[in-house]
């Protein structure tokens, strides 16, 4: 009879990057969705000034109107969506857990003021936040993907 012993891995060393990668992911995420929903209100008044300056034709008013809010509804539902992930990726780091899931908050943390600040240019609807506030998140995000992408050994 041949004993073998069991090969163990090394421990993992609980190392700080998580826990700072999660909370920049949580202030991220909150932020982000503080960004869409003033992305939702600037698109609910944004249709409302087209809807005001639309008058001549009155059947096609219910219609457009119908068509904006659907879309409005989408696209923030979509939005949501991006938040939920941001913000449970930064608590998915603090708990070390799915790897992941956290470094896909991050992304989003990252390239949710962009995306916004982008489509804000192509329909050129002036009422933006600060430049120096997208640049914070962005910084945030970035920062947040570093220390993801280099923890991921502490993650199981």
């Amino acid at each position: 009879m041949v004993y073998t012993t069991p090969v163990y891995s090394q421990p993992v060393e609980k190392t700080w990057k998580p826990v700072v990668a999660g909370i920049l992911g949580i202030i991220g995420g909150i932020y982000v969705g503080f960004l869409f929903t003033r992305w939702t209100v600037n698109l609910v008044v944004m249709v409302k000034d087209l809807v005001v300056d639309f008058q001549p034709v009155p059947n096609l008013i219910y219609l457009f109107v119908i068509l904006a809010l659907v879309g409005s509804i989408g696209i923030s539902s979509i939005l949501f969506a991006f938040t939920s992930l941001a913000f449970a990726g930064g608590v998915f780091s603090l708990k070390r857990r799915s790897w992941g899931l956290a470094l896909a908050g991050s992304i989003i943390i990252f390239i949710s003021p962009a995306i916004l600040r982008f489509h804000w240019m192509l329909v050129e609807y002036q009422q933006s936040i600060n430049p120096f506030s997208w640049i914070v998140v962005m910084i945030l995000g970035a920062t947040a993907i570093i220390f993801t992408a280099m923890s991921k050994k502490a993650f199981e």
